[in-house]
């Protein structure tokens, strides 16, 4: 089966989160702010 544009996950950043992908495939992360300021950020797949 095959979802396009479905939303995973969302949250702000400052706190942690996981997220289980629902299958195999190809996913996109997108980082988006409403701000100018820089912020430090990394992530991690297991």
């Amino acid at each position: 089966m095959i979802h396009y544009h479905q939303l995973i996950t969302s949250t702000r950043f400052g706190s942690g989160f996981e997220v289980t992908l629902p299958g195999d495939g190809t996913y996109f992360l997108l980082l988006d702010s409403f701000s100018n300021s820089l912020a430090n950020y990394c992530f991690r797949v297991v």
